[in-house]
């Protein structure tokens, strides 16, 4: 028996835009985070400049060969979005048989290898930036102090975003990103410094009686931060420093000079909420510096001839 060429079940003369709206319905209801559902739409607004809004298999498969070519011009992290949130509907689609089999499967088509721009960022131009920032403006402080957590613990903005004040350990200096806030869904607590404790406390005391809302990072009205404003927070600092810095750097730091301050990688995988290791294995890359630091400080040369002796003594 052949394969139908019908990918919607037209008994109930769906279209392929009613059909993702039910889909994202159903994201709404498992409880999924506004900004995914916000990404989702934002993915298949796009796909409205290539579709006809066909239920002709063999159409839309030719619509999303065209999607995913002109994507593939673009950065893998902006290409893999596009697949998954596809993938995913696709997948749904077919789990509640409105489809025989996943287009984007039979097309063959896979993620992009991605690995990741990392930056990290150099300490003076770190410290550049925490100094143009007005630590007197409620605002500018609480910038300051989710740069200064960022740099502390490796959390992703969005993660820091979602804190709520009972997520906050002031007496034993750590944070819970629970499940529900965490990307990966899995429940990590992360050590802080005493220092970025202190500043949060000190935050949180600078809180107006009538913010209702429990988060840790609110905005000017109490409400909760995003990760685009915060990017543009940080786009204006780095006008005023003269050096570009965005929030996914600060993350990108903090691993960096983990690893180069010899923490443990599997402590690092831990913090970052990596659910692979080769995520995290991305940052162990060595500077030229520090692998002539490491030569001088580790070779088995060092207790074969001691350092002081001269060429000419082995010779005598």
């Amino acid at each position: 028996m052949g394969k139908k060429l019908t990918l919607i079940d037209l008994s109930d003369n769906q279209t392929l835009e009613e059909v993702f709206e039910e889909f994202v319905t159903f994201k709404v209801a498992s409880g999924m985070a506004q900004s995914t559902i916000d990404l989702y739409n934002y993915e298949y607004s796009h796909f409205r400049r290539y579709t006809s809004n066909t239920t002709d298999i063999r159409k839309l498969k030719a619509e999303l060969l065209r999607l995913f070519s002109d994507r593939s011009k673009l950065a893998p992290t902006t290409y893999n979005m596009t697949y998954k949130v596809f993938n995913c509907f696709f997948n749904w689609a077919e789990h509640e048989k409105l489809i025989e089999v996943n287009p984007i499967k039979e097309l063959g088509l896979k993620a992009k290898r991605d690995e990741g721009k990392l930056r990290s960022i150099p300490n003076d131009k770190i410290k550049s930036m925490l100094q143009v920032i007005d630590i007197k403006q409620y605002v500018e402080f609480r910038d300051y102090v989710i740069i200064l957590l960022m740099l502390d613990t490796g959390i992703r903005p969005v993660e820091a975003f979602r804190l709520e004040l009972d997520n906050i350990d002031l007496e034993h200096y750590s944070i819970v990103v629970t499940k529900e806030k965490a990307k990966t869904r899995t429940q990590r607590q992360l050590p802080v410094s005493k220092l970025v404790i202190d500043l949060i406390h000190k935050l949180l005391k600078l809180r107006p009686d009538d913010w209702e809302l429990n988060w840790v990072f609110n905005n000017h009205e109490g409400g909760k931060m995003h990760t685009q404003m915060f990017t543009r927070r940080l786009f204006e600092y780095s006008i005023r420093c003269g050096s570009k810095i965005t929030p996914y750097d600060l993350r990108h730091s903090f691993a960096t000079k983990f690893i180069e301050n010899e923490g443990n990688i599997f402590v690092l995988q831990n913090m970052m909420g990596h659910s692979d290791l080769r995520m995290t294995k991305r940052y162990v890359t060595i500077s030229q510096e520090k692998m002539q630091e490491q030569h001088t400080k580790a070779s088995p040369l060092n207790n074969i001839i001691q350092r002081n002796t001269r060429v000419v003594k082995l010779f005598k």
